[in-house]
């Protein structure tokens, strides 16, 4: 269960892209607070090494004898590390990584041939204060808006908290949500091990779709005008 606050000794984890093992020390987890310093020593001869935490670049300084040192202060959520190496020999533009989602939340109806409408909004990483809040949505007639929102972390500790409330967790895993009386919702967020649950209107307990549509509320409170990015 993710921890909400980074009180009490509580820990947050650290997905490192499937490269743990090339990190010296790498931990699965760490209190908030922690710094935590890693040495990532595979290097190979004409590669540059970029290391992006949440996709933002992390600075790093180079040991001869453990490779690269990377530092950096937990915080009270789950991070991603990721590492772009690129032979320096080859020419590349240079691309912002893709933001990282950590929860989304998806209503709509649907009939005999497929969804209709749906409304989404989902939660991804975006600099180091902020996160990116896209809501979505896809009307009847083929009519599409996307509108985009920096808004703070406590979005997704509010969420988190409805999450552990409500025990999704303990729900049916499910990958693709299926209509009742017309109608889904599903939620998506991450596990402490980083990866994904999903739970939806077809694995509902009592009184499951209004715990559902409650996190779509709580998303939608933090897209104001206050927040809003330009387009």
């Amino acid at each position: 269960m993710l921890g909400l606050f980074g009180c009490g000794g509580e820990k947050y984890t650290v997905d490192y892209d499937g490269q743990k093992s090339c990190y010296e020390n790498a931990k699965g987890r760490y209190p908030a607070g922690a710094k935590v310093v890693l040495y990532y020593g595979n290097i190979g001869t004409d590669t540059d090494y970029t290391f992006y935490l949440d996709g933002q670049r992390v600075n790093c300084t180079y040991d001869e004898r453990k490779g690269f040192e990377i530092a950096f202060t937990m915080p009270a959520h789950p991070v991603k590390l990721t590492c772009d190496a690129r032979n320096s020999m080859i020419y590349e533009p240079e691309t912002e990584p893709a933001p990282y989602v950590l929860l989304s939340y998806e209503t709509g109806t649907c009939g005999t041939d497929g969804y209709d409408s749906s409304r989404s909004l989902t939660l991804s990483t975006y600099d180091g204060e902020r996160l990116l809040l896209v809501r979505e949505t896809h009307d009847a007639d083929g009519a599409q808006t996307a509108e985009r929102y920096a808004v703070p972390y406590r979005a997704q500790f509010d969420c988190e908290k409805l999450i552990d409330s409500f025990d999704l967790r303990a729900w049916k895993y499910l990958k693709e949500p299926q209509c009742i009386d017309g109608g889904y919702s599903t939620v998506r967020f991450l596990n402490d091990d980083g990866s994904y649950e999903q739970v939806s209107t077809d694995s509902m307990p009592e009184d499951g779709e209004r715990q559902l549509d409650q996190i779509g509320v709580t998303l939608s409170g933090y897209a104001t005008e206050e927040y809003r990015l330009a387009d």
